[in-house]
This record gives C-alpha cells, structure tokens and sequence, in this order.
C-alpha cells in the first residue's frame, strides 16, 4: 500500500480507489467529493472524468492538497485555471508552473508569480517547452518568439534600471 495511505481506514481506501476510476459514475464521484478525507476529495479532483463543476468545486476546497490535485487534472477547464491562478498557497499556482500542457499564457503569468519558487518553476517549464520545440527541429513558434521577446524586454528593463518585469508600467 502507498505510504501516504496507510493510514486511511480500509473503507476509505475503497473510496479512495473509487474516486480514482474512470468508469465510476457521475453520481458516485458528487457524493465522493463531498468526502470527510480530503485525500479521497484529491483523488476525485485527479480523475480525468470528473465533470468540470465538481472539479470548480474542488478548486475552491479548504484543503491545498484538493487544490494542487484540481491543478494537476489536464481536464480543468481555462476558467479553473484562471482561479488556481490566483490561489493564496503558492504550491497550487507551483502545480500549475510545472505542468508543460499549462496555457502558454498562464506560463507567463506565473514567471512573474511573487513567490520565487513559483517564477522559477514557470521558467524552467518555459525553457522546456522552448527546448522540446527546437530539438524536434521546428521552426521557432510563436511562444517561443514572445519567450524571447519577454526576456529580452526585461533585461533591457534591468539595464536601464526601470520596470520589475513582464508587466512593469511607466
């Protein structure tokens, strides 16, 4: 048994299973999202075939560990990542940085995330994409040319000793 489970109660387990399958029904995955654990509400929020107003609804959940699962689903919806973006726990927008099927824009957002873990994380997934493109021998793309654009825009901002970045003013 995986160790983050041990300690689950054998019914949540089974639950905890449940919530994992894509053939559990619509039904079974409301009620299981409602859980007490919040490791079987992660796990709902995991699934591909969650319906996206649960996954919103699970966005939004009191535990982090919900929220980063909601992050990590490549099935939420932009809308839902445009919430996860603004999220208070800098692990969840963390989530949302290391994810190279994340929007190119939101990408460009969380490099200029506050928290240095975050903005780097998008960086490094940004430089990733940027390098997968050129190994596969494409021509540069248009991420790839507003990657460059950006960078070239900020160090040009640090050498002339203004802005603090992507979306500095004046």
């Amino acid at each position: 048994m995986h160790k983050n489970l041990t300690h689950l109660h054998p019914n949540n387990f089974i639950h905890y299973l449940e919530a994992g399958l894509e053939q559990t029904p619509n039904r079974k995955l409301r009620e299981l999202a409602e859980h007490g654990h919040p490791k079987i509400r992660a796990r709902v929020a995991e699934n591909s075939k969650t319906p996206a107003i649960l996954l919103a609804r699970l966005a939004a959940d009191a535990a982090v560990e919900v929220r980063i699962a909601v992050a990590q689903n490549s099935a939420i919806s932009p809308a839902i990542r445009l919430k996860l973006l603004a999220d208070d726990d800098p692990n969840v927008r963390y989530a949302l940085a290391e994810d190279a099927s994340v929007p190119f824009e939101i990408l460009i957002l969380l490099s200029e995330d506050e928290h240095p873990y975050v903005s780097h994380r998008a960086h490094k997934t940004l430089e990733k994409l940027a390098e997968s493109g050129k190994q596969a021998g494409k021509k540069e793309t248009s991420r790839e040319r507003l990657l460059r654009w950006r960078e070239n825009a900020s160090s040009s901002d640090r050498e002339r000793g203004g802005g603090s970045g992507f979306f500095a003013t004046g």
